[in-house]
């Protein structure tokens, strides 16, 4: 079992160019320089594949982005590797190819899963306890702090709390790498995510909490 595939199944809730060219083909960012202070950043938690098409175009058609923050790793979308991608990350790389705007990646290649790997039992169990708290709900529920506290508690068996302590602080890291780049981001992440980033990112918006 290939270790991102999982991660997309224990994290259900965790699992969002420079030059008009493509955006796929992105140049690494550099700082705005027209003096603007202003500055919006919006955060929304994702679903893997559970966010339809129209409402993550309807939110980028509505908020109007120069910047688009995603959680995937910056070699896919810079190579167009993107089999194995969330629909909501290919949608987003597709609205900004359409709309000329950059989007940059801040996934990472680091698993998060506890050593020794869980027995198949296992994950089909926190998968199962997973689709459980997410029936009958949308990803914008999963956007609620209960609802997330119970997919997170629900991944709990077989994740290394200190290994994902150590991912979220690196994303936040790549995430202020990016943000200067931009006067009005917004961010797609996995929703189990939300509460990190709300208490680190303080001149966020989080529409959906």
């Amino acid at each position: 079992m290939k270790l991102r595939g999982f991660c997309a199944c224990v994290f259900v809730a965790a699992g969002l160019g420079l030059f008009p060219t493509s955006a796929l083909w992105a140049e690494e960012p550099s700082e705005i320089e027209d003096g603007s202070n202003r500055k919006q950043i919006l955060v929304y938690g994702t679903v893997h594949n559970m966010i339809p098409t129209k409402e993550l175009n309807a939110i980028l058609d509505k908020n109007q982005p120069d910047l688009i923050l995603v959680d995937e790793y910056q070699d896919n979308i810079k190579m167009n590797r993107l089999n194995q991608s969330p629909q909501e990350v290919k949608d987003a790389i597709a609205w900004a190819n359409a709309n000329y705007v950059n989007i940059f990646g801040f996934g990472l290649r680091r698993t998060v899963v506890k050593k020794p790997l869980p027995s198949k039992k296992q994950l089909a169990e926190v998968a199962a306890a997973q689709k459980k708290i997410l029936k009958g709900k949308s990803w914008k529920d999963a956007n609620k702090r209960e609802l997330a506290s119970l997919e997170a508690k629900a991944a709990e068996p077989v994740i290394d709390q200190k290994a994902l302590a150590q991912n979220r602080k690196q994303m936040l890291a790549r995430i202020n790498e990016y943000l200067p780049t931009g006067n009005k981001v917004v961010i797609f992440v996995g929703a189990a995510h939300l509460e990190f980033f709300q208490k680190n990112l303080p001149d966020a918006v989080f529409p959906l909490r």
